[in-house]
């Protein structure tokens, strides 16, 4: 298992194995700089990735905006929390000028 500290927050990837990820199997977030820390060039598909750090370190913001990238591309994404109601949520993204309500 791969570790990157990234502004204050540890994210770890799983190995396929060490099966080589064709662009297909690579779940691209739209972050420029972000995909580029995993040796695929993005998260390998099938693998789970741990976004974890202290409070304020922007890891709602990060899954925000990857699940904002990926359903303005058609894909599907599913954001979940279990401190924040939906109407904080919407909130905070259009704060950002995600608008996710018309997804």
């Amino acid at each position: 298992m791969d570790r990157t500290d990234v502004a204050g927050m540890k994210m770890a990837n799983e190995k396929s194995g060490g099966k080589e990820n064709s662009s297909q199997d690579v779940l691209k977030t739209g972050i420029p700089g972000f995909d580029v820390l995993f040796s695929t060039g993005g998260i390998p598909k099938g693998n789970t990735v741990i976004v974890a750090g202290g409070a304020g370190t922007g890891k709602s913001t990060l899954c925000r905006q990857i699940c904002m990238n990926l359903v303005s591309k058609g894909k599907q994404c599913m954001y979940v929390s279990f401190e924040e109601s939906i109407p904080r949520i919407e909130k905070s993204m259009l704060s950002f000028g995600w608008d996710v309500r018309k997804y």
